[in-house]
């Protein structure tokens, strides 16, 4: 009887000692995961403080590089740090959008000062055009180019947006020069880019329909959703026949996006996601391969171009489509990483400089011997729209 009790009380023993064991894999299982969970919402903090922090500097950099009259240096030399000749006023009003997208994130007043010191100087290159409704065009050296007007209005609504004052003083002008946009719409539902000679544009097709919709969400005026509907329904027919576009999709994804929200008809979100897989299968593509090293050529910063549409299409595939949402979002958070590198004096710079005017402003490539005021545009963007409608 007393060898059956001691071997009872061993088995028992064995039975807790192996409970315990168990009990204390569980515990570090758990600790383990616990330690990585932090570690993921540490690193994922510190992204996008580094991205906040890089989007201040991109803002500060279009303030010191906002000339006396208005607009902004165009391009610089990274060796000498001067200033080139070169200008491209859509450009220039491309500066002013992502402008406004850096004091809409921030509310820094510096930043206005400077958006309404851009202004007046696009309100000198004002044009009349004799319509049925008030209708004002931008002419710039007797260039007289849709898409200057369609991201000038673009940089109105992003500013009316923040205060119902700044909307009551701009809402007119912003109208005046929407109606332009619909002045120029094709019976196609396409736009005119210039009238004399009678040109199309696949960058104005989207820019124009971008800024139709937000000015739509802005007025409740009917005939702008109409316009970008028709815009909308061209866009489809003619890009889903053709090969994958560069110069349409950011703007398009963006105008389909902000559409979807006010007409959620299929129709949009199918092409938004046909049209970024096609990104994906071609210029993306490449991308992809250099950050799995299998592609030797590092991407340019105009990589940011085609982050602000993958940003949109990510704000609406968060609620229909979670798998794509998570595969966008990788893509398009690996490729801000990058992108930061370029960035001169930034939080993960790899690029240092002297010259003020360089210092917070992207290079165009690695090589690192330009600035323009367009790539450090779209990348101010690029991170406004992942911060503020992809996450």
């Amino acid at each position: 009887m007393k060898d059956i009790d001691i071997k009872c009380n061993k088995e028992r023993m064995n039975r807790v000692f192996k409970n315990q064991s168990l009990i204390c894999i569980i515990f570090l299982i758990l600790v383990l995961v616990g330690r990585l969970l932090v570690d993921d919402v540490i690193k994922e903090r510190e992204f996008h403080n580094d991205l906040k922090q890089s989007l201040v500097l991109y803002g500060d950099w279009l303030v010191r590089n906002q000339t006396e009259r208005g607009d902004f240096n165009y391009e610089l030399d990274v060796q000498s740090g001067e200033v080139s000749d070169s200008y491209n006023i859509v450009r220039e009003a491309g500066g002013l959008y992502s402008l406004c997208h850096a004091y809409k994130y921030t509310s820094d007043s510096e930043y206005q000062l400077s958006i309404e010191k851009g202004i007046t100087f696009f309100e000198t290159l004002f044009e009349e055009v004799e319509n049925t409704v008030p209708t004002t065009r931008i002419n710039y050296l007797d260039e007289r180019k849709s898409n200057a007007v369609a991201i000038f209005l673009l940089a109105l609504v992003e500013y009316m947006e923040t205060d119902s004052d700044i909307k009551s003083k701009y809402l007119n002008m912003s109208k005046e020069l929407a109606n332009y946009l619909l002045y120029t719409q094709l019976e196609s539902g396409g736009f005119l880019v210039t009238l004399d000679p009678k040109t199309e544009s696949d960058y104005n097709n989207g820019e124009a329909f971008l800024a139709l919709i937000r000015m739509y969400k802005v007025t409740g005026d009917e005939r702008y959703l109409q316009g970008a509907q028709r815009a909308a329904d061209y866009i489809i027919s003619k890009y889903s026949k053709e090969e994958f576009n560069s110069a349409i999709y950011s703007w398009a994804m963006q105008g389909f996006a902000h559409l979807f929200t006010v007409d959620a008809n299929p129709k949009y979100w199918d092409f938004m996601k046909f049209y970024t897989d096609s990104y994906f299968n071609s210029s993306g593509l490449y991308v992809s391969k250099y950050f799995e090293k299998e592609y030797a050529n590092p991407p340019r910063a105009s990589l940011a171009v085609f982050l602000e549409g993958l940003s949109s299409v990510a704000w609406i595939a968060k609620e229909t489509d979670s798998d794509y949402y998570s595969q966008i979002m990788e893509y398009t958070e690996r490729s801000l990483g990058y992108l930061m590198t370029l960035q001169i004096n930034g939080p993960k710079s790899l690029k240092t400089s002297e010259f003020e005017l360089l210092s917070g402003g992207i290079c165009n490539d690695e090589l690192c011997t330009k600035q323009r005021v367009d790539t450090t545009q779209h990348n101010l963007s690029a991170i406004y729209l992942y911060l503020q409608y992809a996450r």
